[in-house]
């Protein structure tokens, strides 16, 4: 190797180090300059290729385009939204989205809201169309006297059936026939959901899983018109904010809660009805317990009574992944099949998120069906509903079981 060699001025002198080491210790101490740059370019470069869009066009049934309807695209880990209205053409486009679970949302004046789950893969460019179904009433009714019914359809294999006609139902109230007066499709009605969540010591291990699904959940679920509340228990109850559509605000409430002694579940669901009674549209309790009841002051069946007055439908789910340990599977069941909802039970954590995944996908495929009962006795008393299917024998009805008639109150002499 071939050395340069020179001196100092002065009668000192030093060693010489050769070119080639030379060269090699400056290029250390550029890389370790340079390597914080490269680093952050890199990043930069890898997030703007993984990048990814979302496109497509707005439709109603006949083919034609929508223009300025508004597409709403919510990511589910954040609860961050994005907004955009269709052009003249009907075109919508989200570009330079992170990878991730979103739910995507369509809806214009006088049109049922369409939404859709959607799992977006890093740098994917994905093509979603949306044709909208006009919103019909059958009729015009005066529904202060009406009694509503929400329905759930499944096929033999439990998938959702959402294609079917007023013509398909049949109603009955205490064995006679009734008249449907109105029918809806149930993707656009207004949605009061409260959240109740067991915080007794045994779900210490599924606590955290339990928070982040039902903010997912929320976040998921709810529209500019729906409301929502949380309620946690262990002995006592809590609720830090009323009915909200503030999905930040609820998702504080969620991470709020903290563990504590005790089980009143039946106080919870009587206590959330009588908010419920309060309040309009459709009304979900999602009751998140192991079903075990150990300080209420309530009975089952008062609970029961009261989710008949409030007009509620219950969804259960279960928490407890180690079959171990106590629970009450049988009372999580009751509470569903009593008022049209429904139970999910797994071994697993995860099975709570797919529990939500669930209901969710049910709620905007339900129908109402409305009619004007034939007693007209204001005595109040419990009225047995009984919603069939004649010409699909092969398919599964849901529905509350019954309601509670108004009380007529006597005028008080002066």
């Amino acid at each position: 190797m071939r050395e340069v060699r020179g001196h100092l001025r002065g009668s000192a002198s030093r060693a010489f180090v050769p070119i080639s080491r030379r060269f090699d210790i400056t290029s250390i101490h550029q890389g370790i300059l340079l390597s914080p740059i490269c680093l952050f370019l890199s990043c930069n470069l890898w997030a703007v290729t993984q990048e990814a869009s979302l496109l497509g066009v707005v439709r109603d049934e006949s083919g034609a385009v929508i223009a300025g309807a508004k597409v709403t695209l919510i990511r589910l880990a954040t609860g961050e939204k994005m907004q955009r209205s269709t052009n003249a053409s009907g075109n919508y486009e989200f570009s330079r989205i992170q990878d991730g679970s979103y739910v995507l949302r369509a809806q214009q004046a006088n049109f049922e809201t369409q939404e859709r789950r959607v799992v977006v893969g890093p740098g994917e460019d994905l093509h979603l169309d949306f044709a909208l179904r006009v919103f019909k009433i059958t009729e015009s009714v005066d529904v202060t006297d009406m009694v509503n019914v929400l329905c759930t359809v499944t096929d033999k294999r439990g998938r959702l059936v959402t294609d079917l006609t007023q013509r398909d139902f049949l109603i009955k109230e205490d064995g006679k026939r009734q008249r449907v007066a109105s029918f809806l499709r149930e993707t656009t009605l207004p949605l009061t959901v409260a959240i109740l969540v067991d915080s007794s010591l045994s779900v210490q291990p599924i606590l955290e899983i339990e928070k982040q699904t039902a903010k997912e959940f929320l976040r998921a679920v709810l529209r500019e018109q729906d409301v929502a509340i949380v309620v946690n228990f262990d002995r006592n109850l809590s609720v830090h904010t009323d009915f909200s559509a503030d999905t930040t605000t609820l998702a504080k409430d969620i991470d709020s809660i903290v563990l504590g002694k005790g089980t009143s579940l039946h106080d919870a669901v009587l206590s959330t009805c009588q908010r419920l009674m309060t309040q309009g549209g459709r009304k979900v309790i999602v009751l998140i317990s192991d079903g075990e009841d150990t300080t209420s002051q309530a009975r089952f069946r008062d609970a029961i009574e009261f989710t008949r007055r409030a007009g509620a439908v219950v969804y259960a789910i279960s928490n407890r992944v180690d079959t171990s340990t106590g629970g009450d599977d049988q009372t999580l069941r009751k509470y569903a099949q009593e008022t049209g909802g429904r139970a999910f039970f797994s071994s697993q954590a995860s099975g709570i998120r797919h529990a939500f995944s669930a209901i969710q996908e049910e709620l905007r495929r339900q129908y109402s069906v409305s009619y004007e009962s034939t007693n007209t006795a204001q005595d109040g008393s419990f009225r047995r509903v009984a919603v069939t299917l004649p010409s699909h024998p092969d398919l599964k009805v849901r529905s509350n079981k019954g309601y509670f008639a108004a009380k007529s109150v006597p005028l008080s002499r002066q």
